[in-house]
């Protein structure tokens, strides 16, 4: 009777080996799971239940795996019960499939120069791992939740300034990204008010970032 498979997200929509970060990552409104039947391509198999998931502002890519795989679970059941008489259907259309790469450390590397919505996205989607982050006199520091903020004067600043104790920086729209939990290298992940209290980083500091894809 063939294999199938649980696809976290709308199908032909991220096909690939990470769909929910890359579905985050690029700003998307709604996601999803398909129960699919495999095939010989990477996903393009047809699809025999399919549900729409809101994507909340904020939430973080573990976060939505666990929702999706809840969602996934039961639907799983309900398509077991019922295999032999749903009607597979084909994805379409193919004009809107989309590639879900596989996530590398790279890919966290942060760009201060992006909009700000963009490089929250990109805090989120990869939160907890591999984790989103800048560096500072060679430690890695990971931004795993943030806020977007403004600032005033913050337009003026250059984008990875330091602006405030709070440890807000400057994006390249002028608005800014305020991180809530953060993990320096080899320590814990923490609120940013307790990382606060024992790492100062100092208003005007100019923050590691480069440009990414």
């Amino acid at each position: 009777m063939g294999c199938i498979n649980i696809h976290p997200s709308l199908l032909p929509r991220w096909r690939g080996a990470a769909p929910i970060p890359w579905a985050i990552i690029d700003g998307d409104e709604q996601t999803g799971v398909c129960i699919m039947q495999l095939d010989e391509g990477m996903d393009t198999g047809p699809v025999l239940a399919r549900r729409v998931y809101d994507l909340e502002p904020g939430t973080t890519a573990g976060e939505l795996h666990d929702s999706l795989a809840d969602v996934g679970a039961k639907m799983l059941v309900d398509v077991l019960d019922q295999y032999e008489t749903i009607t597979p259907m084909t994805q379409e259309p193919e004009s809107e499939a989309t590639h879900a790469r596989k996530i590398v450390r790279e890919d966290g590397r942060l760009d201060f120069s992006k909009p700000a919505v963009e490089v929250l996205n990109r805090i989120h989607g990869l939160s907890p791992i591999p984790g989103a982050y800048f560096e500072l006199d060679g430690v890695t520091y990971k931004v795993l939740k943030a806020t977007v903020d403004s600032v005033a004067g913050a337009h003026e600043k250059d984008a990875g300034t330091v602006v405030d104790e709070n440890l807000t920086i400057v994006c390249g729209d002028g608005k800014c990204i305020r991180p809530e939990l953060i993990q320096k290298q080899g320590k814990r992940a923490m609120t940013a008010k307790d990382f606060l209290c024992g790492n100062k980083i100092q208003p005007g500091t100019q923050l590691k970032w480069m440009i990414t894809s």
